[in-house]
């Protein structure tokens, strides 16, 4: 078996040196160079040879073998010269060295191919419900994994080792301007991501700043996540989504306004006509109007319950 291997690589060796005449024309001046040099010494010899390992290709061991071959063909010669025997010798044991060297890289173990990115968003979810509680399972979930099969269709199934920063310029180019309750609206939810980045989508019909810095957070969570846990996750791919949107819209802006409905549903309830909320904070929170800020310059013990409520 392990002979018809080694004579398969050397007639696929042959083949590629006979094929190739500028290498067969390389070795063929090297030896030539040798024959310029007659009569020499053995360490004359020597020294060609040194030299003719550092200019080698693949193909010179070859033409020496060739060369070899050649005078072998008239062995009056050979045994008239202990110089050519010593040296046909040489070339004979450089060969069948390279040609084993061959023989076991084409035995060894196949590379390890790079994982799908579909085949790491997998592992990253599983790892995920390992690591979150019980309790905050379920709404991560939610808040996840959706921003995870958005990223996976925009960058495509493919090997992680041929994901580029174009990629996931893409994919940030796509939330940018990603349809708010895309899959709620007749006029978006039968879009394709391709369909998506050449649409024009009013602003007001787009996500958040705020969503979107929520997408790019937790998708460079996920790659900082490849790139300790996979060798062949390519470097720096969050780098184009290294940065959130800044947010200068207003507080009240953010948000819609409130209807008389909602106002009817908050101020009519059973718990403000009673006034028996849980906590008096669920009285007076509504009563600034949800708004951060006014919150934001209360001390904790200016609230107060009973007839000190305003």
């Amino acid at each position: 078996m392990q002979s018809r291997m080694l004579r398969t690589i050397m007639d696929k060796l042959a083949n590629q040196f006979f094929n190739s005449t500028e290498s067969f024309g390389k070795g063929m001046a090297l030896l030539m160079k040798y024959n310029a040099m007659q009569p020499c010494d053995w360490n004359t010899m020597e020294s060609f040879l040194e030299e003719l390992n550092e200019a080698e290709d693949d193909f010179l061991d070859k033409a020496l073998s060739y060369s070899a071959a050649q005078l072998l063909e008239n062995k009056s010669i050979i045994e008239e010269n202990d110089l050519l025997k010593k040296t046909i010798k040489l070339l004979h044991n450089k060969v069948l060295d390279n040609t084993l060297y061959v023989a076991e890289s084409s035995v060894s173990t196949p590379k390890e191919k790079a994982p799908l990115l579909s085949e790491l968003v997998d592992q990253y979810k599983a790892d995920c419900k390992n690591r979150w509680s019980t309790k905050h399972s379920s709404g991560n979930e939610r808040d996840i994994f959706p921003k995870l099969a958005l990223f996976l269709e925009v960058i495509g199934d493919k090997p992680v080792n041929e994901i580029k920063k174009e990629d996931v310029l893409k994919y940030k180019n796509l939330v940018y301007k990603y349809p708010v309750n895309k899959n709620k609206k007749a006029a978006y939810k039968d879009l394709s991501v391709g369909e998506v980045l050449t649409c024009d989508i009013p602003d007001e019909d787009r996500i958040s700043d705020e969503t979107i810095g929520n997408h790019f957070t937790k998708i460079r969570s996920f790659i900082g996540w490849c790139e300790d846990n996979s060798s062949f996750m390519p470097p720096d791919l969050k780098k184009p989504i290294s940065s959130s949107p800044k947010n200068t819209t207003p507080d009240d802006e953010q948000r819609d306004a409130f209807s008389d409905e909602d106002l009817m549903n908050l101020f009519e309830s059973k718990d403000y006509i009673q006034g028996i909320h849980s906590s008096p904070s669920h009285f007076w929170i509504p009563l600034l109007d949800f708004q951060v800020s006014p919150l934001l310059i209360l001390h904790l013990n200016q609230p107060m319950t009973g007839q000190e409520v305003i």
